[in-house]
């Protein structure tokens, strides 16, 4: 949320940097020196996605969607607020370009209807990513915040298709920008499609090594809770080799729970480290040496370190 909502806003010319934008979204914090307005920008930015993230069950890749992310990322920037959330009525022009848009309201919501479609049609999430945050661009349905709104909704096939989002970070801006005006004025999508999948891969490696591990449930909390001295017994007796990898449970243990007790041991296994020998009543030398000898032993244990 803070890499996207400082990223996107950036390629407006939003002068607050990575570390004021998280102040601000964390804890309320306006920069000194920056205007209401570019705070609002940011601001809006995260309503738009917590809006996304929060509904992402029921949110569709529709017109409604597309209309409803612009009302939130537009709120309180435009010269008129009746033009927060509705396709516009008049024209606009892009700056730096020669490409002309469409002004007639009817047309704009008939080819919006028909990009949806297309966008519907096509099976690829990443596909479906890179023709909404160009088509979207492209199209210019709105007063303003166009390139927001799309950049936002490029996000939600990745999402909805349980993959990485793409936060911007790491998208070459230079070859963002470029990237549509080569497809505004001549329809070529090299440049655009490049500064997509290299910001792309960047930002999913970025993402996977700070992704946090899901915890365990209150549930088997619990378990584990209940058979905790059992596991550290065991623990203990494996490592000095009283007890096999595979252990006979004892007749105490109801038959409901002889398979998640045996996969809790295991997993008490793979997680074993010498920094644990403490809590197991062991020397780390003792651990050390037993995790050579399951090193040693890999293929045959099938446990895996």
């Amino acid at each position: 949320m803070i890499e996207i909502s400082f990223a996107s806003s950036r390629l407006e010319g939003n002068t607050y940097d990575l570390i004021e934008t998280q102040a601000l979204l964390e804890y309320g914090q306006q920069a000194a020196g920056k205007s209401a307005e570019e705070a609002r920008m940011i601001l809006n930015h995260r309503d738009a996605i917590r809006y996304l993230l929060d509904h992402i069950d029921d949110v569709q890749i529709d017109k409604k969607t597309i209309l409803d992310v612009h009302a939130l990322v537009s709120n309180g920037l435009l010269a008129q607020r009746r033009d927060e959330g509705q396709v516009r009525e008049r024209g606009v022009s892009i700056t730096s370009s020669t490409y002309q848009p469409l002004d007639n309201r009817f047309q704009l919501e008939e080819v919006l209807e028909e990009m949806l479609e297309h966008v519907a049609h096509e099976t690829d999430p990443f596909n479906q990513s890179l023709m909404l945050m160009v088509g979207i661009a492209y199209l210019q349905p709105f007063a303003d915040c166009n390139k927001r709104t799309g950049r936002l909704m490029a996000n939600l096939p990745l999402i909805k298709a349980s993959l990485s989002p793409l936060s911007f970070i790491t998208v070459d801006a230079a070859n963002y920008t470029r990237g549509l005006l080569a497809y505004y004025e001549l329809g070529f999508t090299e440049i655009i499609s490049s500064a997509f999948v290299s910001g792309y891969i960047e930002s999913a490696e970025s993402y996977r090594l700070l992704a946090v591990p899901k915890g365990r449930s209150a549930e088997q909390k619990g378990f584990e809770l209940k058979y905790r001295a059992f596991g550290t017994n065991y623990i203990k007796r494996l490592v000095r080799g009283e007890v096999s990898l595979d252990p006979e449970l004892p007749g105490t243990v109801p038959a409901e729970d002889h398979a998640p007790l045996k996969q809790h041991l295991q997993q008490l296994v793979q997680d074993l480290h010498p920094g644990q020998a403490v809590v197991y009543g062991l020397q780390r030398e003792e651990v050390e040496r037993f995790l050579q000898r399951l090193s040693a032993a890999g293929g045959a244990t099938g446990i895996q370190r």
